[in-house]
């Protein structure tokens, strides 16, 4: 089993332990993401990669093949110099994409698993859900639907890895998961007791 779909399945098994989801949501999102690992395996198959004939001291091929690679890092590095010069020049004023206001930390946990902190906490609860698809559609192999993300207003309580502790779990502000949304209600009681993390 790849890496990524173990940590989806690792993050399943932590949500069903935590009573976000009951064995029924955990059985058909391991179906799911076992389909879609199956379906993105087979858009992009491996491939074997020839191997490469080794380097000879003295050899011509292995000497150009370096200066070749030398040349190539060389262009990259002045490109990417030029590139922040240009930068610093022209976008003082950039402005991160709406959603992404506020985000204070991101960490990748798993294949589509992410844990983020935020500046402050929101005032208004569906921001977070914004937040949450909007890093799952940009970073997430397995698309919105596919992905968990997890928020926190407190770096210091944030969950820094899988499996999170107690009471990391206990200060998370909202997590999204499989296409569904959770709060802590302690500090979100609007948003309706079916929509709370369970006790």
């Amino acid at each position: 089993m790849p890496n990524a779909l173990k940590e989806a399945v690792a993050e399943l098994a932590a949500m069903k332990a935590r009573g976000e989801i009951d064995q029924n949501e955990f059985d058909r999102a391991r179906r799911i993401l076992a389909e879609k690992h199956v379906i993105s395996q087979q858009q992009n198959p491996r491939t074997t990669r020839p191997i490469p004939p080794k380097n000879v001291p003295g050899s011509t091929g292995s000497m150009l093949g370096g200066l070749i690679t030398l040349g190539a890092v060389i262009s990259f590095a002045i490109a990417f110099g030029v590139y922040l010069q240009i930068g610093e020049g022209k976008n003082n004023g950039y402005q991160r994409p709406e959603a992404m206001d506020g985000v204070q930390t991101l960490l990748k946990v798993g294949g589509a698993t992410f844990f983020l902190s935020v500046t402050k906490e929101l005032s208004d609860p569906m921001m977070y859900e914004r937040i949450a698809k909007r890093i799952c559609k940009e970073r997430s192999p397995y698309g919105v639907d596919g992905c968990t993300v997890a928020i926190w207003n407190d770096d210091r309580k944030m969950g820094k890895d899988l499996p999170m502790s107690v009471e990391q779990a206990r200060s998370q502000l909202y997590s999204w998961s499989l296409g569904r949304s959770l709060w802590n209600c302690n500090r979100f009681p609007e948003v309706g007791r079916d929509k709370c993390f369970s006790d």
